[in-house]
């Protein structure tokens, strides 16, 4: 079901914002997102003390406000299309296809591992530190960077900008095994939620970019598809175990760099 709500939901993003101000537009998106998974380590404990009637009643609530919310601004009509009879189809590139797939799976994989590994660096080498508070920092640090950080991608390209900040990504999540206190593991989250945002922000334009307007679900779709594959990548590599730091780190690294390797080869492809 979320899946079906999704995909055709953020494409909707192309609709309203012009294709080159997507990043801009997204930044919206990404203050949300933020704020709502800066929520997420202080509220968990909250919502699951609820019982489970009262909790998926809660999800199920604001769901519901979600799609009426879309359906009073954004009425049920077609997206206008060029004439076909003066227009030639524009064609599907399947090399685009794969990299928006593999750029999913990159990005989802990645940030699924410093989000999990994170932590885990946090309580067995600064002990005593305020783990929940620290992680939601993290996603505090990333809404509040979302606005600059799409005007950023707006001003020098998304392409450009994604390929820096999963960059970034990438260095620090090299050097998360190597924190040893607690103004390190702050500044850690600061800069991740950062540098983040340079990435969150252009994930949904990207994907547009890389299909014809008419088909922008299919765009998102691939892309949360790759992301779907990553978390199913997650449970076959932990099997529901903690996997070493060292280990967690280095495969961050090596998905945010298939990643960026994604995006900056999407870059080079003629549209």
């Amino acid at each position: 079901a979320m899946t079906v709500f999704r995909s055709p939901a953020l494409s909707l993003l192309g609709r309203y914002a012009f294709r080159t101000r997507l990043p801009q537009a997204a930044s919206i998106l990404t203050l949300v997102g933020g704020l709502a998974g800066a929520m997420g380590p202080l509220a968990n404990s909250l919502i699951l003390s609820l019982g489970p009637w009262l909790a998926f009643a809660i999800g199920s609530g604001v769901l519901l406000l979600a799609t009426l919310a879309l359906r009073w601004v954004g009425p049920n009509y077609g997206v206008d299309l060029p004439d076909r009879s003066s227009h030639a189809p524009q064609p599907l590139s399947w090399l685009g296809l794969t990299l928006v797939f593999g750029a999913g799976v990159g990005v989802t994989l990645g940030f699924r591992l410093i989000s999990v590994t994170f932590p885990e660096v946090l309580k067995q080498q600064v002990p005593g530190a305020p783990v929940a508070p620290i992680l939601g920092l993290m996603f505090i640090t990333l809404a509040l960077t979302a606005i600059p950080a799409g005007a950023i991608a707006t001003r020098l390209g998304n392409h450009r900008v994604m390929v820096l900040g999963l960059a970034l990504m990438a260095l620090l999540a090299a050097g998360m095994t190597t924190l040893h206190s607690l103004i390190l593991g702050v500044m850690l989250a600061t800069l991740m939620g950062a540098a983040f945002s340079l990435v969150a922000n252009g994930t949904i334009p990207f994907a547009l970019a890389q299909v014809p307007p008419e088909k922008a679900g299919l765009g998102t779709g691939l892309y949360f598809s790759g992301g779907a594959l990553a978390l199913s990548l997650w449970g076959t590599l932990s099997g529901g175990r903690s996997l070493p730091p060292g280990l967690s780190a280095g495969l961050a690294v090596l998905a945010f760099g298939v990643a960026g390797l994604c995006v900056w080869r999407a870059g080079r492809v003629p549209p």
